[in-house]
């Protein structure tokens, strides 16, 4: 699939589960609909912006080292505390099946298998909010035009001196 077909599936998938949200403590729900939200606006900035200029302009190479990052034989995703990729490595664009340079700006709640989707939401508002520091949990995985596949995931938040949440560090390999 081509990647801005993909980009309008994953809009569409969105749209979907933030209408599924009455099934999540209502403690959590607030959150999980910003987050939702949060994914569905870079979505739709990135559509528009590709039929504008083009995935290459758009998603740009980061500007960063990555040869200790491409080293890992895992995938390893790094986002924001809304769960939006912000870097990865070379294995996480062999998993998901999809170009490394195109996964910045997504949000990782794409790649996870519809049913598991609000589990992972509350994962990440735990994460992001400091009740735990890491979560590992095995969950099932979509990549892009291939099956699903079970996966080991691991988020550990990143934090800055102040103990504020300025992202999460995610490893993922097959189960």
């Amino acid at each position: 699939m081509i990647p801005l077909a993909q980009l309008q599936v994953w809009q569409e998938e969105l749209q979907g589960l933030s209408q599924d949200l009455s099934k999540l403590p209502i403690n959590l729900r607030d959150d999980v609909a910003i987050e939702l939200q949060k994914s569905n606006e870079a979505l739709s900035h990135a559509h528009q912006t590709s039929h504008r200029s083009g995935f290459k302009k758009y998603f740009r190479r980061a500007t960063y080292s990555r040869r200790a990052i491409d080293a890992l034989r895992y995938g390893y995703i790094e986002t924001n505390p809304w769960g939006i990729i912000q870097r990865t490595n070379t294995a996480t664009a062999l998993l998901f099946n999809f170009p490394c340079h195109w996964l910045t700006g997504q949000p990782f709640l794409v790649f996870i298998d519809q049913p598991e989707r609000l589990a992972f939401l509350s994962a990440v508002t735990q994460l992001r909010y400091g009740k735990i520091r890491r979560q590992e949990f095995l969950i099932t995985m979509r990549a892009v035009s291939l099956s699903k596949y079970l996966a080991h995931v691991a988020g550990e938040r990143k934090e800055d001196a102040d103990n504020t949440v300025f992202g999460i560090a995610w490893q993922c390999w097959p189960a």
